[in-house]
């Protein structure tokens, strides 16, 4: 049986297949063959032959857990965000910093360099709402333009996104 669930902002939904037919286990292995071999023949002794051995099964590689980001809302200054995670597991934790983008003055004379500042990146703490669904909430915003970065345990690229605050 398979069993898929979905979620947006509309809702949750799940589906589920029919259940398919048991899966039999293969049975024992072949008895390995004996054939006599020729220095065996000669000293009256005989060589046991078995299959050839296969590799060694080992733990499936698993995906890596990523993180998405579903919605967002800012009232207030104050901006909340909805994350999921796909391949989460109860281990799964989420990081997410919000940037402000650099403030940059006009040079005031021909000629001159443009002066950029660079502001403190701020780290949100996620909270799980249900497996694999995280809300990360901001404090109180200045005007401006942001950058989210929310990266899931083990993702190698963050998830980003420009939030502009009025």
């Amino acid at each position: 049986m398979c069993a898929v669930v979905a979620f947006n902002a509309g809702g949750l939904g799940i589906a589920q297949s029919d259940p398919s037919p048991a899966v039999v286990a293969p049975g024992p292995a072949p008895a390995p063959s004996v054939a006599p071999s020729s220095s065996a023949i000669a000293q009256g002794t005989e060589t046991v032959v078995g299959p050839a051995p296969g590799p060694v099964p080992t733990g499936g590689a698993v995906a890596a857990a990523r993180a998405a980001i579903l919605n967002r809302m800012c009232v207030r200054r104050r901006c909340t965000f909805a994350i999921a995670v796909s391949n989460a597991t109860d281990a799964t934790a989420i990081t997410a910093t919000l940037t402000p983008a650099p403030t940059c003055r006009k040079p005031h004379r021909a000629g001159a360099r443009r002066r950029c500042k660079r502001h403190k990146a701020i780290r949100l703490t996620a909270r799980r709402v249900a497996p694999g669904r995280f809300t990360l909430t901001t404090g109180r915003l200045k005007p401006g333009k942001y950058r989210l970065a929310v990266q899931a345990t083990n993702q190698v690229v963050p998830t980003t996104l420009r939030v502009r605050v009025r």
